[in-house]
């Protein structure tokens, strides 16, 4: 972590007394604590009126947790730290990208500017937070409290709407957290929420983003990271045809994880990382995607992964499937401006 400066250090210092209990005007609302969901073995308290009252005055996110139409958003190249590629990609599809995915190290400074860039755009942004250097256990025991107030006090003072996307693909093999215990995870997920809500940070949507169930014995099982339901949003798993187990279907490739989420909680789903690789099925895969999410009530929307990457999974990968996209997106049920839901 970066070193502070004198003035972020106090004000972190009153927030840390503002978490030990000491009297602040903003926990006004946060009255009534209760114990955290017993399975996870966690001692500290969730505020449940943190989530369930706004601040006055501030944007109320929950009507985009459950918004009337479908998000339609993309993950590409530099955005939203620059802005030319979202007006080439809503020109390319033919709709205005309203979420805009960016991967983060857990460690790094919010960076407000690519959240401004974002919602100006008529996007929320979203950010995948990596813990690359950071042990899910030394998070969920607070020795990380100082960075995650500087961060949470930062997020709140812009008053943006932001998903939040905690240690994605958890039940994989592949990243570092993967290495870690499912219960430290859980434990983790919990504590930045709680710092979170307590700092005010209202206006930040939960992902939870396990990868699907590739059914191979390296995967963990996923109802063992679950969090519960008063710390997420909206469920988000990550599957590519074709790349995530060989599957070319949207059921061979979702429905097993479904089927497994439906057993642990009824929140709202959406894609938040999917994509398929250039081929000459390319576009029907496309026409089936969206033809399901948009058939799906439980389904809120689609990230789209545009980047050239291991498989090019752009959408102007070629001009078939450019086509495929744009006739498949222009349904109206995808697509509205997260600024006036």
């Amino acid at each position: 972590m970066r070193s502070l400066s004198r003035r972020r250090a106090a004000a972190c210092l009153l927030a840390m007394a503002v978490l030990a209990g000491c009297s602040d005007a903003r926990l006004a609302t946060y009255r009534r604590p209760v114990p955290m969901d017993a399975r996870a073995g966690y001692s500290v308290t969730y505020d449940t009126e943190a989530t369930a009252g706004r601040a006055e005055g501030r944007f109320d996110v929950s009507q985009l947790v459950k918004p009337r139409r479908k998000y339609l958003g993309a993950w590409l190249p530099d955005v939203p730290k620059t802005t030319g590629p979202i007006a080439e990609w809503n020109k390319a599809v033919g709709k205005k990208a309203n979420i805009l995915g960016f991967y983060s190290a857990f460690g790094d400074r919010l960076e407000r500017d690519r959240l401004e860039n974002a919602w100006k755009a008529g996007a929320v942004p979203m950010i995948s937070w990596e813990p690359y250097k950071a042990k899910l256990a030394d998070i969920a025991a607070g020795r990380h409290d100082e960075y995650l107030i500087e961060y949470a006090s930062a997020l709140a003072a812009t008053d943006i709407p932001t998903a939040l996307v905690f240690a994605h693909e958890m039940n994989g093999w592949w990243f570092p957290w993967n290495k870690e215990a499912a219960e430290d995870y859980v434990a983790a997920f919990r504590h930045v929420h709680t710092v979170f809500n307590r700092l005010g940070a209202t206006n930040v949507i939960w992902v939870w983003s396990p990868n699907i169930d590739l059914e191979v014995p390296r995967m963990k099982p996923m109802a063992s990271y679950w969090p519960g339901d008063s710390f997420v949003d909206w469920v988000a798993p990550i599957g590519y045809y074709v790349w995530s187990g060989g599957r070319s279907t949207f059921d061979d490739l979702f429905t097993p994880t479904f089927e497994q989420v439906r057993k642990l909680t009824a929140k709202p789903v959406i894609l938040a990382e999917t994509a398929v690789p250039e081929a000459p099925e390319k576009p029907a895969h496309i026409a089936e995607l969206f033809a399901e999410v948009a058939s799906r009530k439980s389904i809120v929307g689609i990230v789209w992964f545009n980047y050239d990457k291991e498989r090019d999974w752009r959408v102007e990968s070629s001009a078939a499937s450019l086509t495929a996209f744009r006739e498949a997106a222009s349904r109206k049920v995808f697509g509205f401006d997260p600024r006036r839901p």
